[in-house]
């Protein structure tokens, strides 16, 4: 069982109960979608692994359920977690940058 998609900051998560993973989602574009349709079609398994509310995963992490389910210790763990992402894209923009000088 997975929670409803729980948004922080400028990024969706939400928890899976069964793994006790939190997962990064993001909402599949229509390009997304006709690429996973193209590519089952081809290959005959997921490219994305697209599930029916549209989202797809983009990471995750663990995480205990009785944290998940604390919204104090959820918020403080997510706002950490989009923090690094944050750092993390910043880095890779600066390197694209200084490589290929835009």
């Amino acid at each position: 069982m997975k929670s409803k998609p729980y948004k922080l900051g400028k990024r969706t998560f939400r928890y899976d109960y069964d793994s006790c993973i939190v997962e990064l989602i993001s909402k599949a574009s229509d390009e997304d979608l006709q690429m996973e349709a193209d590519w089952k079609a081809k290959h005959k398994s997921p490219l994305f692994d697209i599930d029916d509310m549209g989202y797809m995963v983009l990471n995750g992490v663990g995480l205990r359920k009785e944290n998940w389910d604390n919204k104090e210790i959820r918020d403080e763990y997510l706002s950490e977690w989009n923090s690094e992402l944050d750092e993390e894209d910043a880095y890779l923009l600066a390197e694209a940058k200084a490589e290929f000088g835009f």
